[in-house]
């Protein structure tokens, strides 16, 4: 059964929107951080930061956005 980070991640990967994922010291665990920049497939406002934290498991924490 995948975590939750996978199948966000998967999603992200299907739909050709780009991310990185990152392990922060400060963090409960591990974030998929998708940074917006216009192209094909991403476009609106530019600037836009939305970062998904997830558990040491895999499971859901939060999401931060931000421009």
């Amino acid at each position: 059964m995948q975590t939750d980070i996978e199948r966000l991640a998967e999603v992200f990967d299907t739909l050709g929107i780009g991310f990185h994922r990152a392990v922060r010291a400060d963090a409960p665990g591990e974030e998929l951080i998708l940074e917006a920049k216009k192209g094909a497939n991403v476009t609106g406002y530019t600037g836009f930061v939305a970062e998904f934290y997830f558990h040491k498991d895999g499971s859901f924490d939060e999401v931060g956005i931000w421009e």
